[in-house]
């Protein structure tokens, strides 16, 4: 089931893989977000006291940490979408297969086995697939040599 082949693309699915991305930036930022409050609260708690609200929002301790999460992030953020676009193939790249397979029995009736890279997820799925295909491609056999290798038409929902 394995294939020695490295993938080429590394979005095989946009929708789902940038919706992926999507939630680890929202998550991201909702997690600086939260260290910062959790930043200030402290420094409100146990620091000099200010005049106001505002003085200990920007004053030059907390400014200092915003560059340095900021820089932070720019530095590891991309490496955390690559790797989630890079998990996401693992995934998304059988699923891909699969309905391209399944598409090309419907489009011109060629059963095709399901081939996976090694480490994809959904081995299982895709060994139940082939099972599957196999048997329709053996009940077609003997269909096909008494009609004249018709197209499984019938079987693939009938254009």
């Amino acid at each position: 089931m394995a294939s020695k082949f490295k993938r080429s693309r590394l979005l095989i699915e946009p929708s789902v893989q940038l919706t992926l991305v999507r939630h680890v930036v929202i998550y991201w930022i909702c997690t600086v977000v939260t260290v910062e409050l959790l930043n200030l609260t402290r420094q409100i708690a146990i620091g000099p006291e200010r005049e106001s609200f505002w003085a200990y929002l920007f004053n030059e301790d907390l400014t200092q940490a915003l560059i340095r999460l900021a820089i932070g992030s720019l530095l590891v953020l991309p490496l955390v979408i690559w790797d989630m676009l890079k998990l996401s193939n693992r995934f998304a790249g059988p699923i891909y297969r699969m309905r391209r397979t399944l598409r090309g029995i419907s489009e011109s009736g060629t059963v095709e086995n399901v081939r996976l890279r090694e480490g994809d997820f959904w081995a299982d799925f895709a060994q139940e697939l082939n099972a599957a295909l196999s048997q329709l491609d053996a009940q077609r056999q003997p269909q096909a040599s008494s009609d004249d290798a018709q197209p499984i038409d019938h079987l693939a929902g009938c254009k």
